[in-house]
């Protein structure tokens, strides 16, 4: 993959402030990337630090997730605690799923990194930059507002609730101190001192990793799905402006249309790229955070009955922190959808009477292929919509409302 740096066709850039923008553009889903491993450049030797990432991150996920499986299936008897527990254990499990997702498909995500850098090389007048720059800015707004909101929820849950749950046995004096996940550790006991500190900072770093692994699939989706939308916007101002030109008087009329229609299908081949790439992290998105949001807003209702201020807030920022992040994919996939259906309109409002016959009748092309509606897919179980939100949403208030 090509880096901002080295890039060796950095001074045949159509535009001159290529390097600038394509670094504010993906400096954050870098920085993310390189924080678990999963970024690769041919420019930079980061093998190595992938390597140390990715050993670090499975070494702190399996030390918590597998005595929290133990304890949760076979030494937990208690149902209560049961049905309290599973949903950061999903959670957990969540992160992990997506986190091979991508690291399954990571040359391929390489690559659309690399598309990336290739269009903001050849952004060709400062409308097309422009709108690069307003898609690249929201996009970044939105993965901030998300991550800001589900640190801010989970870390708080790990940090805070063994603070409020700790149980004093006044036969003897002793305050038995909790963790925020219960854990089963064979070799050893969690309790006394110096053990209990240790796991407590092994589970706050746990929940911290996972919470980047969603940060890390969110900020992907979103920028792959938006720098596909200001595409789309460049491809709608090509088709609008195919008969009078959009200020490249030195292009004719045919190398207009020529470009307009190789553009298109740059776009086209794009999204189904990445369709495919990002359906795994959709399914798991789509199932996971539905079921979590089950069983953390079961805690939220159980926590208001019992009067604990405390794990009512809490809860209830981990339950919006997952509905929130389900509704960003959602609204995602629908932005896809719009801004591909809006170059069908361009085409249709051209003034398809001023052209050639043969190139009126492949209007009629365009806008079949415009016709098929694109969304983000959850594997091969649903299409990501604001209606399916609506619908998940609803199945979420009946089962709350049931229980």
């Amino acid at each position: 993959m090509v880096t901002v740096k080295t890039h060796p066709n950095s001074h045949n850039a159509r535009n001159q402030f290529y390097e600038t923008d394509l670094e504010e553009d993906i400096r954050l889903i870098r920085w993310l990337m390189k924080s678990v491993g999963l970024w690769s450049s041919k420019s930079e030797n980061s093998s190595q630090g992938n390597l140390i990432s990715f050993i670090v991150c499975t070494l702190v996920n399996v030390a918590v997730v597998v005595p929290f499986f133990v304890q949760l299936f076979f030494i937990e008897e208690d149902v209560r605690k049961q049905v309290e527990s599973v949903p950061p254990f999903i959670g957990f499990i969540i992160g992990e799923a997506k986190y091979f997702c991508i690291l399954n498909r990571k040359r391929d995500v390489c690559s659309y990194i690399d598309r990336i850098s290739e269009d903001w090389r050849n952004a060709r007048m400062k409308p097309d930059r422009e709108i690069m720059l307003q898609s690249g800015k929201f996009c970044r707004q939105l993965t901030r507002t998300c991550m800001i909101i589900m640190y801010t929820g989970t870390v708080s849950y790990a940090i805070i609730v063994p603070h409020l749950s700790g149980e004093s046995d006044k036969s003897n004096n002793v305050t038995t101190r909790k963790l925020s996940f219960p854990c089963y550790y064979y070799v050893f006991d969690v309790s006394p001192s110096p053990n209990y500190e240790i796991i407590y900072v092994v589970q706050i770093t746990c929940v911290v990793v996972t919470i980047t692994l969603y940060s890390v699939a969110c900020a992907l989706t979103a920028k792959l799905v938006f720098h596909i939308c200001a595409q789309c916007r460049i491809v709608r101002s090509l088709f609008k402006n195919i008969i009078d030109g959009d200020g490249q008087q030195d292009l004719s009329f045919n190398e207009r249309w020529s470009y307009a229609i190789k553009a298109h299908l740059r776009v086209l081949r794009f999204v189904n790229d990445v369709v495919s790439v990002l359906k795994g992290i959709c399914l798991t998105e789509l199932l996971g955070c539905s079921t979590v949001a089950c069983f953390v807003g079961f805690d939220v209702i159980l926590n208001l009955q019992e009067n604990n201020v405390g794990g009512f807030v809490i809860c209830s920022l981990i339950f919006i922190s997952y509905i929130l992040n389900l509704f960003v994919y959602c609204f995602i996939s629908e932005q896809l959808t719009h801004q591909c259906s809006v170059i069908g309109e361009a085409a249709y409002e051209i003034d398809w009477y001023r052209l050639p016959p043969r190139k009126a009748s492949e209007i009629i092309l365009i806008l079949a292929i415009c016709n098929v509606p694109v969304k983000l897919t959850a594997g091969k179980v649903s299409e990501l919509s604001m209606t399916v939100f609506c619908d998940v949403s609803v199945g979420i208030t009946i089962f709350l409302c049931l229980t």
